[in-house]
């Protein structure tokens, strides 16, 4: 039983195995290689903060710290606290941002913050505050996550001002439809990047991204709600890789420069989003419903390493967004019982734990 000829034999079987699977040991433990991760990190939600791992952090190329006010100049000490810890789990290796915007900033709370320039001010005064008062790492730029029917003059000024400041600016758009309801991945015309609300097939984000002063997409493609495309809806684990496959032939249609990087988006687990997440296959409600989360997070991972694979249909897609690492580490802080503590940063970005 100890013939020598085995050991090689039994080395380049192992090998093949660790590299086809990530971790024969960890079978959760599967890296996207290829494209970059990024994440939200809520850092109101503090209940949860303690939860997430510096292994989850680690494995992240962007994180974004969620929400700055626009309404001050003055920095919350508790988020600073957080993003130093975040930072020394590895933040600081990654570019990091602080985000505007969320569901309750609307175009009224803009215009009594003080409108677009004073934001600006207000928002680069905190970044400038909090790289401060950071031992390690710093806060790169600044994304705006505006959903509630923001218009595109808005968000473009907006975008223009903090790219003028110094700042690399991120956006979060909705995916969603001009018109009809299915995307043609191949010719994606009427496929717009949405701040939803009153402008839900309207393609708000536009200006600013045409104008050269966006240099992150986080498309979120969950909770715009009846759209398909190859015939898969929103709460089916297929319409990302679809969506993913239309974001990456719309560049000339969106004018999207060449430059700009472009993540695809979605949520950590069903009660991380709306109805309309791959978690929700039923479109069960109200949450939670039964559902296996790491039965779809395995397809996920299958039809994301499909994605790296093909150059052809996915040559123009650089990462993975997810929201949230909150969500993801203390699913039950939002009543979440079925899903897998860590799965989505172990299963999707390779985490340890």
């Amino acid at each position: 039983m100890k013939k020598r000829v085995l050991f090689p034999v039994l080395l380049v079987m192992v090998g093949l195995l660790i590299v086809g699977c990530g971790s024969i040991l960890n079978p959760q433990n599967v890296s996207v290689t290829t494209f970059s991760k990024a994440s939200y990190i809520q850092l109101g939600a503090t209940g949860s903060l303690t939860q997430i791992s510096s292994s989850g952090v680690a494995a992240l190329d962007v994180v974004i710290f969620a929400f700055g006010d626009i309404a001050t100049t003055s920095i919350d000490s508790s988020y600073l606290t957080w993003m130093q810890t975040f930072m020394d789990y590895g933040a600081a290796d990654a570019v990091c941002f602080l985000s505007i915007g969320g569901e309750y900033v609307t175009p009224e709370a803009i215009n009594a913050a003080g409108g677009v320039n004073t934001i600006v001010s207000n928002v680069v005064a905190q970044i400038s505050s909090y790289n401060s008062g950071l031992t390690t790492g710093e806060i790169a730029g600044v994304d705006l996550d505006l959903e509630n029917g923001v218009e595109a003059a808005t968000i473009e000024a907006l975008a223009a001002g903090f790219k003028a400041a110094g700042l690399t600016v991120c956006i979060a758009p909705q995916v969603f439809v001009s018109s009809g309801q299915a995307v043609d991945p191949a010719n994606p015309t009427n496929l717009v990047l949405t701040s939803g609300g009153s402008l839900t097939t309207t393609n708000s984000y536009g200006l600013a991204v045409a104008s050269g002063n966006v240099d992150y997409i986080m498309v979120q493609a969950y909770n715009s709600g009846w759209i398909t495309v190859n015939g898969y809806y929103e709460n089916q684990t297929q319409f990302l890789k679809g969506i993913a496959n239309a974001l990456s032939n719309a560049r000339t249609i969106l004018s999207i420069p060449a430059a700009t990087k472009v993540f695809v988006g979605t949520v950590a687990n069903q009660c991380a989003g709306g109805q309309f997440n791959i978690f929700n296959p039923d479109l069960g409600w109200p949450f939670p419903v039964p559902y296996d989360h790491q039965a779809i997070l395995n397809q996920l991972q299958t039809d994301i390493v499909a994605m790296e694979n093909d150059s052809t249909n996915y040559g123009n897609i650089n990462g993975i967004m997810y929201w949230s690492m909150n969500n993801d580490y203390m699913p039950t802080a939002w009543s979440d019982t079925y899903a897998v503590k860590g799965g989505f940063s172990k299963t999707i970005c390779g985490a340890t734990n």
